[in-house]
């Protein structure tokens, strides 16, 4: 556990393994936990004892604070390392937080890079910062609070040498003839490795998917993206439609080739007409469910985590379980995947959140969110399933999956990262502490053999 702040917030939301067996980890900061205080980006970076590293930052950390005087919507999801050992960290900010509310909740999608000892990087970006603003948020009817503004999510690099970046998001679309959306898009950005955008992704570096094409559904909840080895680009995330008739949640899973094209031999068969994309029921209406990210098994299937209704309770009054799902590489619904094509995990009859996906090297299926064993507890939860969707009973106590009580009744994991020689994984998240009489968030990180 790492209470950085003593009196405020810290999270990680994004790890990565650094050279000598070392960790860097992405999230946020505050100096307290009221509601309107000013949250900044953090990256720290750990030894191979999970000890703060002194050669890096300050003490092993360091903190930007991008958008100052801004509030708790500036938050670091991403991390990758580039081929030189630079850092780029990914994830939102305010847009002008001077501004009265509403203008000044607005979001841009920022990029920074540091140098290996922790130092922001001036040549990249500008000086340091790369900034990506695609639209304005738009105001609600009181104008109190902004939807739709530009989010972020995932943040991967090509690697071999190839330092580009992929970030994945959402943004209130552009509508012809200038109408008005109150929705979000799915957003895939491109940059250069020097934090430039790069114009020869699509046709600006950024690609769009309006699967709502409007003004009245709920927007995009963009989440991760992977880059395949051909250079290609897979990502997934969720959306209320009506695709089928009746609006509910469903995954979205679409696929573009490495100039920003969508795949026209990518789902070419599910509800959604245009190509490229998958969009519809993974099981049958009324049931809701969610995608947070398309892991890749070895022959090319694509592999979903996230979290619907207990399949008891399909309308969601109840307690929502982790499901996960598999495609092919063609954009398929296997349904022999687990049972009728969808696997649950549910720790207790309560409410589980499935929040990260990654496929180990023997392709079974890793997963890291929530667990509840009780109604009023909230811990973190590592579940590992078999190749095929079934709950592996090697790991935990032969049920799957394994609940950590990190210190509070707010547990949670949100992030994992595979060691190099595949034997562990590095987990983060938050722990729900109390320091000095004063409950907060403390960062916590994990370190797990693979069994």
């Amino acid at each position: 556990m790492l209470s950085l702040s003593l009196a405020g917030h810290d999270r990680l939301f994004g790890v990565t393994h650094g050279p000598d067996g070392s960790f860097y980890a992405v999230g946020q900061i505050s100096n307290d936990i009221s509601a309107t205080a000013d949250y900044a980006m953090l990256v720290a970076k750990l030894d191979e004892n999970g000890e703060p590293d002194p050669s890096f930052g300050n003490g092993g950390i360091v903190v930007a604070n991008v958008a100052v005087g801004g509030g708790a919507n500036e938050i670091a999801r991403g991390i990758v390392l580039q081929s030189d050992g630079k850092i780029v960290i990914a994830g939102t900010a305010e847009t002008n937080p001077g501004a009265a509310v509403p203008q000044g909740l607005d979001t841009d999608i920022v990029a920074l890079r540091f140098t290996a000892a922790g130092v922001l990087d001036t040549t990249f970006g500008t000086m340091g910062i790369a900034t990506v603003d695609l639209n304005d948020g738009l105001p609600n009817a009181a104008n109190t609070n902004l939807s739709a503004r530009d989010d972020m999510w995932s943040l991967s690099t090509y690697g071999n040498g190839d330092d580009r970046l992929v970030i994945h998001g959402s943004a209130r679309g552009y509508e012809a003839g200038g109408a008005t959306r109150d929705d979000a898009d799915f957003v895939l950005v491109r940059l250069t490795a020097a934090g430039g955008v790069d114009n020869t992704f699509s046709t600006d570096g950024v690609v769009w998917l309006d699967l709502v094409n409007g003004t009245t559904h709920g927007g995009a909840s963009a989440r991760a993206a992977n880059i395949l080895e051909d250079g290609s680009i897979v990502a997934a995330g969720y959306l209320s439609s009506t695709v089928l008739g009746a609006q509910t949640q469903q995954p979205v899973i679409y696929k573009v080739d490495e100039n920003g094209n969508f795949d026209g031999d990518f789902a070419d068969a599910d509800p959604w007409l245009d190509d490229g994309v998958w969009h519809g029921y993974a099981v049958p209406a009324p049931f809701r469910a969610e995608a947070y990210g398309a892991a890749v098994q070895s022959d090319g299937s694509l592999v979903t985590m996230g979290y619907g209704p207990t399949p008891a309770d399909p309308t969601g009054m109840g307690s929502t379980d982790w499901v996960s799902f598999r495609f092919s590489e063609d954009g398929v619904q296997d349904t022999s995947y687990g049972t009728n094509g969808a696997s649950y995990v549910d720790a207790g009859g309560f409410g589980d959140n499935g929040r990260f996906v990654m496929v180990l090297s023997d392709d079974r299926v890793l997963g890291v969110g929530v667990g509840r064993a009780t109604a009023t507890e909230r811990d973190a939860m590592i579940a590992i399933l078999t190749p095929d969707g079934d709950l592996d009973p090697s790991f935990g106590d032969g049920d799957g999956f394994k609940l950590f009580d990190t210190g509070g009744d707010g547990d949670h994991f949100w992030a994992a990262a595979l060691s190099p020689d595949e034997t562990h994984v590095a987990v983060v998240g938050i722990a729900g502490a109390t320091t000095t009489g004063i409950n907060d968030d403390d960062a916590v990180l994990y370190y797990l053999p693979i069994e």
